[in-house]
Protein backbone atom coordinates (compact mmCIF):
# COMPACT_ATOMS: atom_id res chain seq x y z
CA UNK A 1 0.00 0.00 0.00
CA UNK A 2 2.78 2.43 0.94
CA UNK A 3 4.74 1.79 -2.26
CA UNK A 4 1.60 2.16 -4.37
CA UNK A 5 0.87 5.68 -3.14
CA UNK A 6 4.55 6.64 -3.13
CA UNK A 7 4.94 5.77 -6.81
CA UNK A 8 1.80 7.67 -7.74
CA UNK A 9 3.00 10.72 -5.86
CA UNK A 10 6.51 10.94 -7.29
CA UNK A 11 6.31 9.50 -10.78
CA UNK A 12 5.34 12.82 -12.41
CA UNK A 13 7.32 16.05 -12.65
CA UNK A 14 7.18 18.94 -10.21
CA UNK A 15 4.66 21.36 -11.69
CA UNK A 16 1.33 22.92 -10.72
CA UNK A 17 -0.72 20.00 -12.03
CA UNK A 18 1.56 17.60 -10.19
CA UNK A 19 1.13 19.64 -7.01
CA UNK A 20 -2.67 19.38 -7.18
CA UNK A 21 -2.38 15.64 -7.91
CA UNK A 22 -0.10 15.19 -4.91
CA UNK A 23 -2.48 17.09 -2.61
CA UNK A 24 -5.33 14.81 -3.66
CA UNK A 25 -3.24 11.69 -3.08
CA UNK A 26 -2.09 12.97 0.29
CA UNK A 27 -5.70 13.54 1.34
CA UNK A 28 -6.68 9.99 0.33
CA UNK A 29 -3.55 8.49 1.89
CA UNK A 30 -4.08 10.33 5.19
CA UNK A 31 -7.50 8.71 5.45
CA UNK A 32 -6.39 5.18 4.52
CA UNK A 33 -2.98 4.84 6.15
CA UNK A 34 -4.21 5.03 9.79
CA UNK A 35 -6.70 2.25 8.96
CA UNK A 36 -3.88 0.18 7.46
CA UNK A 37 -1.79 0.69 10.62
CA UNK A 38 -4.73 -0.26 12.85
CA UNK A 39 -5.25 -3.64 11.15
CA UNK A 40 -1.58 -4.61 10.66
CA UNK A 41 1.28 -5.17 13.09
CA UNK A 42 4.69 -3.52 12.85
CA UNK A 43 7.62 -5.77 12.02
CA UNK A 44 11.09 -6.07 13.50
CA UNK A 45 12.85 -3.16 11.86
CA UNK A 46 16.48 -3.99 12.64
CA UNK A 47 19.28 -5.94 11.04
CA UNK A 48 20.65 -8.74 13.27
CA UNK A 49 23.58 -9.86 11.12
CA UNK A 50 27.19 -8.70 11.27
CA UNK A 51 28.06 -5.92 8.81
CA UNK A 52 31.27 -4.18 7.85
CA UNK A 53 29.61 -0.80 8.40
CA UNK A 54 26.78 -0.02 10.80
CA UNK A 55 23.77 1.78 9.35
CA UNK A 56 22.04 4.15 11.77
CA UNK A 57 18.59 5.47 10.80
CA UNK A 58 18.04 8.75 12.61
CA UNK A 59 15.20 11.24 12.97
CA UNK A 60 13.92 13.83 15.40
CA UNK A 61 10.56 15.30 16.35
CA UNK A 62 8.95 17.81 18.69
CA UNK A 63 5.87 17.93 20.96
CA UNK A 64 3.12 18.75 18.46
CA UNK A 65 4.12 15.77 16.27
CA UNK A 66 4.72 13.14 18.93
CA UNK A 67 1.21 11.72 18.51
CA UNK A 68 1.76 11.29 14.75
CA UNK A 69 5.42 10.36 14.31
CA UNK A 70 4.64 6.67 14.90
CA UNK A 71 3.11 6.57 11.41
CA UNK A 72 6.43 7.64 9.89
CA UNK A 73 8.40 5.18 12.03
CA UNK A 74 6.15 2.27 11.10
CA UNK A 75 7.13 2.79 7.46
CA UNK A 76 10.80 2.80 8.50
CA UNK A 77 10.37 -0.53 10.29
CA UNK A 78 9.37 -2.15 6.99
CA UNK A 79 12.48 -1.33 4.99
CA UNK A 80 13.85 -3.93 2.58
CA UNK A 81 17.35 -3.00 3.80
CA UNK A 82 17.21 -3.09 7.60
CA UNK A 83 19.29 -0.55 9.55
CA UNK A 84 21.24 -1.57 12.65
CA UNK A 85 19.55 1.06 14.77
CA UNK A 86 16.51 3.35 14.47
CA UNK A 87 16.82 6.32 16.82
CA UNK A 88 14.35 9.10 17.56
CA UNK A 89 16.15 12.03 19.20
CA UNK A 90 14.08 14.28 21.49
CA UNK A 91 15.10 17.47 23.25
CA UNK A 92 14.92 17.32 27.06
CA UNK A 93 13.89 20.96 27.03
CA UNK A 94 10.85 20.26 24.85
CA UNK A 95 9.86 16.68 25.59
CA UNK A 96 11.20 15.40 28.91
CA UNK A 97 8.03 16.34 30.81
CA UNK A 98 5.73 14.92 28.12
CA UNK A 99 4.53 11.32 28.26
CA UNK A 100 5.49 9.30 25.20
CA UNK A 101 2.24 8.36 23.36
CA UNK A 102 1.40 4.65 23.63
CA UNK A 103 1.41 4.09 19.86
CA UNK A 104 4.94 5.49 19.72
CA UNK A 105 6.23 3.77 22.87
CA UNK A 106 5.08 0.33 21.68
CA UNK A 107 7.40 0.58 18.66
CA UNK A 108 10.35 0.13 21.02
CA UNK A 109 9.71 -3.63 20.96
CA UNK A 110 10.25 -3.57 17.18
CA UNK A 111 13.60 -1.79 17.31
CA UNK A 112 12.92 1.90 17.93
CA UNK A 113 15.17 3.71 20.41
CA UNK A 114 14.06 7.01 21.92
CA UNK A 115 16.92 9.14 23.24
CA UNK A 116 16.77 12.47 25.05
CA UNK A 117 19.48 15.06 24.44
CA UNK A 118 20.27 18.23 26.43
CA UNK A 119 20.65 20.76 23.62
CA UNK A 120 17.66 21.70 21.50
CA UNK A 121 19.37 21.81 18.12
CA UNK A 122 16.00 21.47 16.39
CA UNK A 123 16.23 19.56 13.05
CA UNK A 124 20.00 19.20 13.41
CA UNK A 125 19.56 16.79 16.34
CA UNK A 126 19.05 13.86 13.99
CA UNK A 127 22.48 14.25 12.38
CA UNK A 128 24.56 15.92 15.08
CA UNK A 129 23.96 13.40 17.86
CA UNK A 130 23.97 10.35 15.61
CA UNK A 131 27.36 11.35 14.18
CA UNK A 132 28.75 12.11 17.65
CA UNK A 133 27.70 8.73 19.06
CA UNK A 134 28.44 6.67 15.94
CA UNK A 135 31.41 8.35 14.21
CA UNK A 136 32.27 5.35 12.05
CA UNK A 137 28.74 4.46 10.99
CA UNK A 138 26.68 5.31 7.94
CA UNK A 139 24.00 7.76 9.06
CA UNK A 140 20.67 7.93 7.21
CA UNK A 141 18.48 10.86 8.24
CA UNK A 142 14.78 11.26 7.47
CA UNK A 143 12.03 13.74 8.29
CA UNK A 144 9.31 12.87 10.79
CA UNK A 145 6.31 13.88 8.67
CA UNK A 146 6.76 11.55 5.69
CA UNK A 147 5.63 7.96 5.06
CA UNK A 148 8.62 6.37 3.35
CA UNK A 149 8.64 3.68 0.69
CA UNK A 150 10.08 0.29 1.65
CA UNK A 151 13.14 0.62 -0.63
CA UNK A 152 14.38 3.97 0.70
CA UNK A 153 17.47 2.67 2.52
CA UNK A 154 18.11 0.07 -0.19
CA UNK A 155 18.27 2.82 -2.83
CA UNK A 156 20.56 4.97 -0.69
CA UNK A 157 22.88 2.05 0.02
CA UNK A 158 23.07 1.18 -3.68
CA UNK A 159 24.14 4.76 -4.36
CA UNK A 160 26.64 4.57 -1.48
CA UNK A 161 28.23 1.43 -2.94
CA UNK A 162 28.73 3.23 -6.27
CA UNK A 163 29.91 6.50 -4.65
CA UNK A 164 31.28 5.61 -1.19
CA UNK A 165 32.66 9.10 -0.49
CA UNK A 166 29.47 10.92 -1.50
CA UNK A 167 26.54 12.18 0.51
CA UNK A 168 23.69 10.30 -1.17
CA UNK A 169 20.09 11.40 -1.45
CA UNK A 170 16.84 10.58 -3.22
CA UNK A 171 15.83 14.21 -3.77
CA UNK A 172 18.03 17.25 -4.44
CA UNK A 173 18.10 20.74 -5.89
CA UNK A 174 20.82 21.62 -8.38
CA UNK A 175 22.65 24.91 -7.88
CA UNK A 176 22.81 26.92 -11.10
CA UNK A 177 25.42 29.57 -11.83
CA UNK A 178 25.21 33.13 -13.13
CA UNK A 179 28.50 34.80 -14.12
CA UNK A 180 30.39 32.03 -12.36
CA UNK A 181 28.57 32.53 -9.05
CA UNK A 182 25.61 30.64 -7.51
CA UNK A 183 22.35 32.06 -8.84
CA UNK A 184 19.39 32.96 -6.65
CA UNK A 185 17.75 29.98 -4.96
CA UNK A 186 14.52 30.49 -6.91
CA UNK A 187 16.48 30.01 -10.14
CA UNK A 188 18.02 26.66 -9.19
CA UNK A 189 17.01 23.46 -10.95
CA UNK A 190 14.33 22.38 -8.49
CA UNK A 191 14.37 18.63 -7.94
CA UNK A 192 17.49 18.40 -10.14
CA UNK A 193 15.15 17.47 -12.98
CA UNK A 194 16.80 15.25 -15.57
CA UNK A 195 20.00 14.86 -13.54
CA UNK A 196 21.56 12.00 -11.59
CA UNK A 197 24.99 10.81 -10.51
CA UNK A 198 27.61 12.73 -8.53
CA UNK A 199 28.06 16.50 -8.52
CA UNK A 200 29.30 19.31 -6.28
CA UNK A 201 26.23 21.32 -7.30
CA UNK A 202 23.51 19.20 -5.66
CA UNK A 203 21.88 20.24 -2.40
CA UNK A 204 20.35 17.22 -0.69
CA UNK A 205 16.74 17.54 0.48
CA UNK A 206 16.11 15.99 3.88
CA UNK A 207 12.49 15.15 3.11
CA UNK A 208 13.59 12.41 0.71
CA UNK A 209 16.15 10.85 3.06
CA UNK A 210 19.91 11.48 3.10
CA UNK A 211 22.83 9.08 3.61
CA UNK A 212 26.01 10.46 5.17
CA UNK A 213 29.15 8.27 4.92
CA UNK A 214 31.67 8.20 7.80
CA UNK A 215 34.14 11.08 8.05
CA UNK A 216 32.35 13.38 5.61
CA UNK A 217 32.37 16.35 8.03
CA UNK A 218 35.19 18.55 9.24
CA UNK A 219 35.55 18.86 13.02
CA UNK A 220 34.15 22.39 12.72
CA UNK A 221 30.73 20.85 12.10
CA UNK A 222 30.50 19.93 15.79
CA UNK A 223 30.77 23.56 16.90
CA UNK A 224 27.26 24.00 18.32
CA UNK A 225 27.60 27.80 18.44
CA UNK A 226 27.94 27.87 14.65
CA UNK A 227 24.99 25.52 14.26
CA UNK A 228 22.72 27.72 16.36
CA UNK A 229 23.26 30.70 14.04
CA UNK A 230 22.98 28.58 10.88
CA UNK A 231 26.60 28.95 9.81
CA UNK A 232 27.88 25.42 10.22
CA UNK A 233 29.94 24.07 7.30
CA UNK A 234 28.61 21.65 4.70
CA UNK A 235 30.06 18.14 4.37
CA UNK A 236 33.05 17.83 2.09
CA UNK A 237 32.87 15.84 -1.11
CA UNK A 238 30.14 15.60 -3.68
CA UNK A 239 26.47 14.80 -3.30
CA UNK A 240 24.91 11.97 -5.23
CA UNK A 241 21.37 12.32 -6.50
CA UNK A 242 19.98 8.79 -6.42
CA UNK A 243 16.82 7.90 -8.34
Amino acid sequence: MIDFFYKLKFRVGCNKICSGWNHLLRYIFNMLYPIYCAVTKPEDGLNHELRREQVILSLTSFPVRLHLVHYCIRSLLKQTYKPDKIILWLSEEECKSIAIPKKLAMLRQYGLEIKYVPDNLKPHKKLYYARKQFPDAIIVTVDDDVIYERRLIEKLMNAHIQHPECVCCVMAHEITLRDGQPDLYDHWNGGAVGKSGASDFYVALGVGGILYPPNCFDTEYFDVSLMRVGKFPAPWGVTNFSK
